[in-house]
């Protein structure tokens, strides 16, 4: 059978450094940033490395993205570094490693039952005698 090779994306053995270097060097960053020394990406640059890293196997993620995710960071979680987030909070969050600093959240209680809200009781109002006249109780003085 004749198969024919694969197709390499890189072209020359300086394409091939270059993409090696990229991904050498955001596993770096998330080595120190484990190691307490946390980077700061801006916008693009994170999304840039945070893809790269992700085809890898490593993913970072936010504290609110690892919330919609139905899981909570683990009591010791530190961030390994943060990232500019755009829109719409237009502010550095903290980066953490999902599957290192993520546990399950807490199961929500389901045996009990939400009670409903008090029936609203309204104030005695100015007229609120003759509700006595039209409707007398019962066992009491009754004349007649």
């Amino acid at each position: 059978m004749n198969e024919k090779p694969k197709k390499t994306r890189f072209k020359t053995p300086s394409e091939l450094a270059q993409h090696l270097e990229r991904r050498i060097e955001a596993l770096q960053l998330v080595v120190d940033g484990l190691r307490g020394n946390t980077f700061s990406w801006g916008d693009g640059e994170g999304y840039a490395r945070r893809q790269i890293l992700k085809e890898l196997g490593i993913e970072l993620a936010t504290q609110t993205a690892i919330k919609r995710r139905g899981e909570m960071l683990t009591p010791r979680a530190r961030p390994v570094g943060n990232v500019y987030i755009k829109a719409p909070v237009q502010a550095y969050a903290d980066l953490y490693v999902i599957g290192l600093h993520n546990i399950p959240a807490p199961a929500k209680a389901h045996g009990k039952k939400k009670q409903p809200p008090a029936p609203e009781v309204k104030p005695p109002g100015p007229f609120a005698w003759l509700d006595d006249v039209k409707n007398p109780k019962k066992g009491g003085d009754e004349n007649g």
